[in-house]
């Protein structure tokens, strides 16, 4: 049953290389059109209507994505519709021209750097403003290229190392805690 109104992921931006994770923000939503931000995510994994995901806030680059996006793509094909109500008339040069602009800055929306890569500084913000692991903030330097493949699996080591002589007192409940908001972290769409 289609309701035309929920909650949805819009906004993709500021993907880390290797697929570790992007940015995308929920919003209410009115037949597809998104309204109102609730709130931006670091997404690990997405999964149908689920994702794995940590909130951050609000991403603003995220919200004029979606925004953006929503108005490029229904100029888009209101620009379509003038195209086909013309055919029946006179050339008209114009709906062409603004239904291929609109068409092509919509695709650069999700082509260009600037909305889709994050940089190394912005990507490591990021895992930081999320509490991501530190396994993670290593997998971020091996993407970048900061350190090499070897360096990574050494510091992943060394990592696993320390975590086992971190099972005694507080350094156990701080593993526990970040261990439980992973697990936290899979969020349902409505």
């Amino acid at each position: 049953m289609l309701s035309g109104y929920g909650t949805s992921l819009y906004g993709k931006v500021e993907e880390v290389p290797g697929g570790l994770f992007h940015v995308a923000t929920t919003f209410l939503n009115f037949f597809l059109l998104p309204l109102v931000p609730l709130r931006s995510y670091v997404i690990l994994a997405r999964r149908g209507d689920s994702f794995d995901g940590l909130p951050i806030g609000w991403c603003g680059k995220s919200i004029f994505a979606a925004w953006l996006r929503f108005v490029l793509g229904a100029t888009a094909m209101v620009a379509l519709a003038l195209v086909v109500a013309s055919l029946q008339q006179s050339f008209d040069w114009r709906p062409y021209g603004l239904a291929a602009g609109a068409l092509g800055l919509f695709v650069l929306t999700y082509l260009h750097p600037w909305f889709r890569r994050a940089t190394y500084e912005r990507a490591r913000a990021l895992a930081q403003r999320a509490g991501l692991s530190e396994l993670m903030k290593i997998q971020i330097d091996a993407a970048y290229g900061v350190i090499t493949q070897e360096e990574a699996d050494a510091a992943i080591v060394a990592l696993g190392a320390e975590r086992e002589r971190a099972f005694d007192g507080d350094q156990r409940e701080a593993a526990d805690a970040m261990a439980h908001r992973v697990s936290m972290a899979r969020r349902e769409l409505p």
